[in-house]
């Protein structure tokens, strides 16, 4: 009997152990290897924490074959909020974003929220060693202080992660964006104070009270140093907030706080925070990088436009606001620099959340919230014990003020996981009710805990397996990022990715991304061929086979995730680059920018990757309309005047919804040439130059046409264009090929020869090249 209590006491202790250790953890947490460092090593570390600690704490009881718990219908809302997350992502518009998260969205995924849920119901359980030690909140403040430390050393560029350059950047923190780091340290700078008030003033001295005392200190100066330098009137507006909550309570309760020193915290804090918040300017001229969320307005405009639209009961899935707000986001926001943005997340979590679970998961949401507050305010005003209000209020002040932040700021990984754990400690203390359940006498609780302890045993090694594929996919997924960004040869890219998506076969961003490096593969083998040799049979299979593979995997992007834009914008691409290759490839491609429109109608991008495709078979059948059969030639002839109808239409629209958006009228300029219309396009190209006058490419094509009208002047014009494109990219070998042909016709054969010698340079394999070289200089007729 003793070594099964020794057993069971082993187990849970090891389960507090677990517990405690991810307190100090998740703040901390990241990992170089993956794309994002934070948000899926966040999630895999709760998942494992929470579900160990259950699988020990479970495995306790059946040695123990007795426990004690306090129950409460509170205890429903984490696992009907699970309930109804799980039924918005089964009807989701993108399911593995919505069951397991990608690209930063993890916090909103189904698996997540049940990893929030155990951990809720860990804070339950431990309720008892939770209160009476001081281990896990000192834990925890000490992390909260590194996690601070770290962050405003970031901003002032001292890196402390120096053995991992890709993280060694300005404002970098093991939280988030400054916004989220400075929200949390808000949180636990408040959950710091009421500790002090409640705690410190009320023991002994010695050195663990100045330990404590000393982490409140430097959390303290974090907290202020970051909001000075970040100004934000949201984040002061927390503060003053939670000092007004400490400064309420501590004045109702007097007789619980008989030093008036513990008011002197609260009362400094709340005056800077009210003083910063609505008068002084920040007195730091440290520029941090800006964080952009839609409006308040926009953001309800968008959450309205959703439910109209879609089922407003369950939504369209946890984390697809980046799909609603691609639909639904004003035109106003094409005036601005973010208007190729797709933000995914409104001005506040609750806005996030509200148009992806629909009125149901919402309305939990907010019944869990209301159902905390009301019991926590009901037992603060009722509750006689003066150590069980205290305990009470020190949770109850910082869970008040991430409450307030769940409808002020946008949430992640961290703040959810804080918002969740401050949560179950606050449901901790209103469960009064404590029952004694023994496994001897209750053969139906005993089944039911040997089913749990085997299912989630079952359901962590499953987990451990699942996530190590996952992982392992998304660590390649990185290297192939990684390696495009720094243009390395694309085998491996195409390797990396092919890696990724066979490893996770549900996520689209790998599956679409790698049709996109097979195409560039295409492209470099195309490009290594000489241009005095053909491709052999096995050449033309290898690259057969390339493209079939783009082709289907762009396809499999699309079938996975069909209202993502991306995916459909790839598709678009990718048929675009086969037409006149491939039968019906151009029509692939509108059909595929069309349907990106669909799904975000209010970007000029869409219809300028819809105009080009247009204009692109135009080109494929502008020869056919020279054949000498005159039914083909006549068909073609209408064919290719529809092509450039339809591209036309397309830039017009993209210039209607921006009218500033250069690229659309550079293609507009093109349409006018194929169209003859030469003043025209020059007309437009000359404006689209002024405004942009480092681009190259509008620069060249300028200066073809120029050349192309020579009209008065126009040679001497298309010259200077041309030098001035060289200036801009010495290595531009067409610039040097039309600037020889210019110089030609001026009769400066000189220096069309030295222009044409560069070309050569360029290009020492071109045969076609060595053959005009070598008629400018008289050697050949």
């Amino acid at each position: 009997m003793m070594h099964t209590s020794s057993i069971s006491h082993q187990l849970s202790a090891a389960a507090h152990w677990v517990l405690q250790g991810f307190l100090f953890l998740f703040p901390l947490f990241f990992l170089p290897f993956t794309l994002d460092p934070l948000e899926i090593n966040k999630q895999s570390l709760l998942l494992i924490s929470v579900c160990t600690a259950f699988v020990l704490l479970i495995g306790s009881l059946l040695a123990k074959k007795e426990t004690h718990v306090r129950l409460g219908w509170i205890l429903f809302f984490p696992l009907l909020l699970c309930v109804a997350f799980g039924i918005s992502a089964f009807f989701s518009l993108a399911p593995y974003a919505s069951w397991i998260g990608t690209g930063g969205a993890e916090y909103t995924s189904v698996l997540t929220w049940i990893g929030l849920a155990l951990l809720f119901y860990l804070c339950t359980i431990f309720q008892t060693e939770l209160r009476m030690q001081n281990a896990p909140w000192v834990l925890l403040l000490a992390s909260a202080s590194l996690t601070g430390f770290i962050g405003v050393l970031s901003v002032f560029g001292i890196s402390l992660v120096p053995f991992f350059p890709s993280l060694a950047v300005s404002s970098f923190n093991t939280l988030g964006t400054v916004n989220t780091l400075a929200a949390f340290l808000i949180i636990m700078s408040l959950f710091g104070v009421s500790r002090l008030m409640t705690h410190a003033f009320r023991s002994k001295k010695g050195w663990k009270q100045i330990v404590v005392i000393g982490l409140f200190v430097l959390l303290l100066l974090e907290t202020l140093t970051l909001l000075l330098l970040i100004d934000y009137a949201m984040l002061w507006l927390m503060l003053l907030f939670g000092c007004a909550i400490l400064f309420i309570f501590a004045l109702f309760r007097s007789r619980a706080f008989p030093s008036t020193k513990t008011l002197f915290v609260p009362v400094i804090l709340s005056v800077i925070s009210l003083l910063f918040w609505l008068f002084l300017p920040s007195p730091f001229k440290t520029r941090l990088p800006l964080e952009v969320t839609p409006s308040m307005g926009a953001s309800i405009d968008i959450s309205n436009q959703v439910m109209r639209e879609h089922n407003p009961w369950i939504g369209t899935g946890p984390g697809t606001y980046g799909i609603n707000y691609a639909k639904f986001h004003p035109r106003s926001i094409n005036e601005t620099d973010f208007w190729n943005t797709r933000f995914d997340r409104a001005s506040s979590f609750a806005l996030t959340l509200a148009p992806t679970v629909g009125y149901v998961g919402i309305a939990l949401f907010f019944a869990f919230l209301l159902s905390l507050f009301l019991g926590a305010i009901s037992l603060l005003l009722k509750q006689k014990q003066e150590d069980e209000w205290l305990e009470l209020f020190h949770v109850f002040v910082p869970w008040l003020t991430i409450t307030l932040a769940v409808f002020l700021i946008p949430f992640n990984g961290g703040l959810v996981i804080t918002f969740m754990l401050f949560s179950g400690l606050l449901a901790a203390r209103l469960l009064q009710k404590e029952t004694h359940l023994k496994f001897a006498s209750n053969k139906a609780i005993a089944l039911l805990s040997a089913v749990l302890f085997v299912g989630f045993l079952f359901a962590l090694f499953i987990g451990i397996f699942l996530t190590t594929g996952r992982y392992t996919a998304e660590i390649a997924y990185a290297k192939a990022i990684r390696a495009d960004r720094s243009r390395v040869d694309t085998q491996i890219l195409v390797r990396e990715l092919d890696r990724a998506a066979t490893l996770n076969r549900w996520n689209d961003d790998y599956v679409r991304n790698l049709s996109a490096a097979l195409l560039l593969r295409v492209q470099d083998e195309l490009k290594a061929v000489s241009p005095n040799s053909a491709l052999s049979d096995t050449s033309k299979q290898y690259l057969q086979a390339l493209v079939a593979a783009s082709v289907n995997a762009s396809a499999r992007a699309t079938t996975l995730s069909p209202h993502v834009v991306s995916n459909w914008l790839t598709r678009g691409e990718i048929y675009r680059s086969l037409t006149g290759l491939v039968d019906k490839s151009a029509l692939f491609s509108v059909d595929a920018y069309k349907r990106a429109i669909e799904l975000e109608p209010q970007n000029p991008n869409h219809w300028n990757e819809l105009g080009k495709t247009h204009l692109a078979l135009a080109d494929t059948l502008l020869p056919l309309t020279g054949s000498k059969d005159a039914v083909i030639a006549a068909q073609a002839k209408k064919d290719w005047q529809g092509a450039l109808d339809d591209a036309e239409k397309s830039f017009t629209k993209a210039t209607e919804l921006k009218l500033n958006f250069a690229p659309a009228h550079f293609q507009l300029a093109l349409v006018y040439e194929r169209r003859g219309k030469l003043d025209l396009a020059i007309q437009k190209l000359e404006s689209v130059q002024k405004f942009n006058a480092t681009d190259v490419g509008v620069r060249f094509e300028l200066g073809t046409l120029y050349s192309k009208r020579g009209g008065a002047g126009d040679l001497e014009r298309a010259k200077q264009v041309f030098l001035r494109v060289i200036e801009l990219a010495p290595s531009y070998s067409d610039a040097h090929w039309f600037l020889a042909a210019v110089y030609e016709k001026l009769g400066d054969r000189a220096s069309a020869i030295k222009e044409v010698e560069v070309v050569l340079k360029l290009n020492p394999e071109n045969q076609i090249v060595k053959t005009r070289l070598q008629k400018l200089k008289g050697m050949v007729p």
